[in-house]
């Protein structure tokens, strides 16, 4: 086959792709490239076992929380502390829910606060997993952010 040398960028509607798969059977010729390249990819992330597990006994992936949820982050971040005037590893702690991926490494992604060298509070997002969270109870709703 000649070769082309360039790159060519394509965006395809997940649904088209969901039907795709859907209509693959043994007898396609792509199947075993498509169920290689899915494995090979679960193994590299470490996710495999979660994947099939959850694909083998009708399971779709669920959220914990939802947005506007307001929890407490274990996230570890590099930050300004202004009693030591250094910056240096703290938990995140409060944070809310702005948006959600369940199919993520990382799927929750939080708004928090953080100070800054100036002593001013700084807004910031960053996607987390969801082991490092724990929901705060709703009538504790600290207003926080």
């Amino acid at each position: 086959m000649k070769k082309f040398n360039k790159e060519v960028r394509v965006s395809v509607d997940a649904d088209q792709i969901g039907q795709y798969l859907l209509s693959l059977t043994n007898q396609s010729a792509n199947a075993e490239a498509f169920i290689e390249a899915v494995i090979g990819y679960g193994i590299n992330k470490d996710t495999i076992g979660g994947i099939f597990m959850s694909a083998l006994t009708g399971n779709s992936p669920e959220a914990k929380f939802i947005i506007g949820d307001e929890c407490m982050s274990i996230e570890r971040l590099y930050v300004y502390n202004p009693e030591t005037e250094q910056s240096e590893y703290q938990d995140m702690g409060l944070c809310k829910i702005i948006n959600v991926n369940v199919y993520a490494e990382d799927q929750y992604e939080v708004e928090y606060q953080r100070m800054t060298k100036s002593n001013g509070m700084q807004r910031n997002t960053e996607w987390v997993n969801v082991n490092k969270l724990t929901l705060l109870a709703k009538t504790e709703n600290l207003d926080i952010i």
